[in-house]
């Protein structure tokens, strides 16, 4: 079963013990730093991402720069809100804040999950998290 299908994924999770859960949902994948919560919410997947939550993952945890053939692709410090902003997940964004996550959280670019949407082009999740314009968002990139 793949974690990047939703009913897999929950099938999977329901079958574990809580000993095994409380681990599982705080364990990072050792290059990317991501957690079980930042996988769920970069692919959409609203019911694992509600689960895990409620299971007591962190939603400030955050990424470590993903680094493909010796180059800097995606940058670090990204939350599970970054990640979910800047793949067009609404039901997700939606989802962490109401479980409380930072809205102003910085990834290492400077970058807030508002104007992470914005840069790719997801202009109504980054509203819906204050950037409504283009300025600090296109500063910060032009600073990378």
């Amino acid at each position: 079963t793949s974690l990047c299908d939703e009913a897999g994924a929950l099938e999977v999770l329901g079958g574990l013990d809580a000993s095994v859960r409380a681990a599982v949902v705080v364990a990072e994948e050792p290059r990317s730093g991501y957690t079980i919560l930042h996988t769920a919410a970069q692919f959409g997947l609203v019911k694992v991402v509600r689960r895990v939550v409620a299971w007591g993952a962190r939603l400030e945890a955050s990424s470590r720069d993903l680094v493909l053939q010796n180059k800097i692709v995606q940058s670090g410090g990204q939350t599970a809100l970054h990640l979910s902003a800047a793949h067009g997940e609404l039901a997700v964004v939606d989802a962490l804040l109401s479980s409380g996550a930072d809205a102003r959280a910085r990834d290492w670019d400077g970058l807030s999950p508002g104007e992470a949407a914005f840069v790719a082009g997801h202009l109504g999740i980054a509203a819906r998290l204050g950037c409504t314009g283009a300025t600090d968002a296109r500063r910060r990139m032009d600073e990378v």
